[in-house]
């Protein structure tokens, strides 16, 4: 079996040009492409620490949905994170894969 994968570091600008002055802008973002999983992973310093969550949905349905705010919810998660980490000399990060 042939095993390939695409993984992409992109600048954050391009996810925040609607309402960047309304939130925080990521120090990087990495998308992930695989045949079975898709992953964002959302870093606000260079250094960071987190972790991952790893979305299994159970139908088609439930899949789009989870499809449709993806990059939000990792963000989302990254950002508390990063609120967390505030008096540790590491940022925030999150990985969520779906």
């Amino acid at each position: 079996e042939d095993r390939y994968a695409l993984g992409l570091r992109l600048n954050p600008r391009i996810m925040h040009l609607v309402d960047s002055n309304n939130c925080d802008l990521p120090f990087g973002f990495f998308f992930i492409n695989r045949r079975r999983f898709n992953g964002y992973h959302v870093r606000f310093r260079d250094i960071s620490r987190g972790g991952m969550r790893l979305v299994t949905p159970s139908n088609l349905e439930q899949y789009a949905l989870e499809s449709a705010r993806h990059y939000d919810e990792c963000y989302g998660l990254a950002f508390a994170q990063q609120l967390k980490n505030k008096d540790i000399p590491e940022g925030g990060a999150k990985a969520v894969n779906l």
